[in-house]
């Protein structure tokens, strides 16, 4: 699916700023700058390197059909872009950091440009406090092949391990108008990877691209350095796990910095003075610098429930003692049973988008597959279903159009996922449905002639401190429709999509502007929707003792409520120090308490969720002649469009 986009998009994503002054973000497609690169194509090496150095970096050197661009679609424009390793990283530990490789799509109308190295980002590059120097001559890969910048540092920084390290390029673009002046920087998309895009379109503010979508910078850093036989680190701040009584399962991460690899591993575990020590081997060993290796530990905990601080301390590497102590720090929840959890889905959409038909149907296959296991709010941007209290949201998660939030944890595209495969969102799903949640919550609405009161019931699993959690709100609407609504489909008129997925039918056999769509899951109105509402959750909290929380709606005041029967309530429970969603649900306001005592046409609590021709061919709009209709009540009926 990811691929088939590359080939047909110039422009497809474009993502927010992070805050009002960041510039917005586009990406476009590399082939349609450098067609001749379509194959993989590894980046060697012109330096001629010492023995002690070597290539590192997010990125893999390799250009092939994922290598991209991004740019702000602006010119002129001064563009500034950096990789960071955090304090104490494998990879930098003991090194010095002597280049840096990077390159061009097109250099014609590229000038100013610098590279430099910095422990806390610099407003301008000339400001970085390690070193920054000119260079000179330039490069890239459209007019000859395999032409990276390879840059030396006239001044190498030997890498302090207290502090970060921050190693990037900047430039102006000043004319032009193709690809290569509009999105000028390379990046390699996929996954994303931590502190792996850092960019500052000429703001004097970074921004931190991690999550967005888009990828990883295409930067690689020459350091040299020596590496120890036996050697891991380990992230110093191991935040917050869920475990039960008596005995619990640890995942565990380690990064490897070690010449010999990782074979075996030996580390303590430490939950509240309660020691176990562990000891796993990798199914393949561990070789890369910087390669990570993540096992389970089966660890010994307290017998009752409540937070308690864990270390882990690895001991032993390969059966050798390790000469310094490599230690990470966290907070255990220790639950008395386990809950279910269900995964909060924002997708980011607009009638104007025509690629956002993929959210459409993307929504259509997880309700189909996990039916109430994933909560689903779709927040549209600058259309007629816009809801002014997600546009904040939408600035700051929106990885583009259509794209998906995942318990605010993940960002990616609604069908694809972060693995870029045909409905690979299911395995970023999957993943987190894993996680254990330290509380139930369950919504319950009540609707009393204009007043809906959203109630909140959470019953957290263990007894201690809640200061960290709270109670959002959102208010969504399905069923929605309007004769001089029009959705863009650029799906339009291409089977190849149906060949990926069936449900890609309907759009593709439909016009470039399709009318009388219907639109669920629509969000209207929220409230503490960015970390939850402050002193909805006490600061402790007993086990299954469970904490009611509710706020009001007048929905007198929504001018944009077409029918009260098709309104539903999410509740969401939020971790306040991570942002992160721990579990959430949502009911209808039908499925919920009503003060309503008669409905007069019990069709008026049923919403359309699908259509059909006579011969079985499904159907996004009515089309004359005999259609079936399959309603959420499970009920079917034929009616005849004239």
């Amino acid at each position: 699916m990811f691929k088939k986009l590359l080939s047909t998009l110039t422009v497809m994503l474009f993502v927010f700023g992070m805050n009002a002054n960041a510039q917005d973000l586009h990406k476009a497609n590399l082939g349609k700058v450098t067609p001749k690169f379509a194959g993989k194509n590894i980046v060697t090496s012109k330096i001629n390197l010492a023995e002690s150095e070597f290539w590192t970096g997010f990125w893999d050197g390799i250009i092939n059909e994922y290598t991209g661009l991004v740019g702000v679609q602006k010119i002129p424009m001064d563009y500034a872009c950096a990789i960071k390793y955090p304090a104490g990283a494998a990879i930098t530990d003991g090194k010095t950091i002597e280049g840096i490789k990077f390159s061009f799509p097109d250099s014609k109308y590229i000038t100013n440009v610098k590279v430099f190295i910095a422990t806390e980002l610099p407003p301008t590059t000339d400001k970085a406090n390690i070193t920054c120097q000119d260079v000179m001559e330039i490069t890239d890969i459209l007019n000859t092949k395999d032409q990276f910048n390879e840059v030396r540092f006239e001044k190498p920084y030997k890498v302090d391990p207290s502090k970060p390290v921050f190693i990037g390029y900047s430039f102006r673009v000043t004319d032009g108008s193709t690809n290569a002046e509009n999105y000028p920087i390379m990046i390699q998309q996929g996954e994303d990877k931590k502190d792996a895009m850092w960019l500052n379109f000429g703001s004097n503010q970074w921004e931190d691209y991690y999550g967005s979508g888009f990828g990883v910078l295409a930067i690689q850093v020459l350091m040299s350095g020596s590496f120890e036989d036996n050697n891991v680190t380990i992230a110093p701040d191991l935040g917050s796990v869920t475990g039960t009584k008596g005995s619990s399962d640890l995942p565990i991460v380690v990064e490897n910095s070690g010449i010999k690899g990782i074979e075996s591993i030996t580390a303590e575990v430490d939950v509240n003075g309660i020691k176990t020590e562990v000891e796993s081997k990798p199914e393949t060993p561990i070789k890369g610098i910087g390669d990570k290796y993540a096992f389970t530990a089966k660890i010994n905990t307290p017998e009752e429930t409540g937070v308690f601080d864990f270390t882990v301390k690895i001991t032993k590497i390969n059966g050798q003692v390790l000469s310094k102590d490599i230690i990470g720090k966290g907070k255990m929840v220790i639950l008395t049973r386990f809950a279910a959890h269900k995964v909060l889905f924002e997708e980011f959409t607009g009638m104007w988008c025509g690629w956002c038909p993929r959210g459409m149907v993307a929504i259509e296959k997880i309700k189909d597959v996990y039916k109430d296991k994933v909560v689903i709010i779709s927040a549209h941007k600058d259309d007629a279903l816009s809801c002014t209290d997600y546009n904040k949201i939408i600035n700051s998660f929106a990885a583009g159009f259509p794209s998906a939030c995942l318990d605010r944890t993940i960002t990616t595209d609604p069908y694809d996922g972060t693995e870029f495969s045909n409905f690979g969102i299911k395995l970023d799903i999957d993943k987190l449905l894993a996680t254990i949640p330290v509380a139930e919550i369950v919504s319950k609405p009540f609707l009393e002639g204009d007043i809906l009161t959203a109630n909140a019931e959470v019953n957290f699993l263990y007894t201690g401190d809640a200061s960290n959690y709270a109670i959002g709100y959102v208010l969504t609407h399905d069923g929605m429709q309007d004769e001089s609504w029009s959705q863009a489909n650029y799906i339009s008129g291409d089977n190849s999509w149906v060949d990926l997925d069936p449900l890609f039918e309907p759009w593709a056999k439909a016009g470039e502007n399709v009318s009388g769509v219907v639109f669920n899951e629509v969000a209207i109105t929220a409230n503490g929707i960015k970390s939850g509402i402050e002193g909805s959750i006490p600061v402790e909290v007993k086990e299954e003792t469970p904490v009611i929380h509710s706020v009001e709606f007048d929905l007198s005041k929504l001018n944009n409520i077409q029918n009260r029967e098709n309104l539903n309530v999410a509740v969401i429970l939020f971790d306040t120090k991570t942002g992160a969603v721990v579990n959430s649900d949502i009911m209808s306001v039908k499925g919920g308490t009503t003060g309503i005592e008669e409905i007069e046409d019990e069709c008026e609590n049923v919403i359309e969720t699908a259509r059909y021709t006579v011969d079985g061919r499904r159907i996004i709009t009515p089309e004359k002649g005999l259609n079936i209709v399959k309603y959420s009540d499970g009920t079917v009926k034929k009616i005849i469009v004239k």
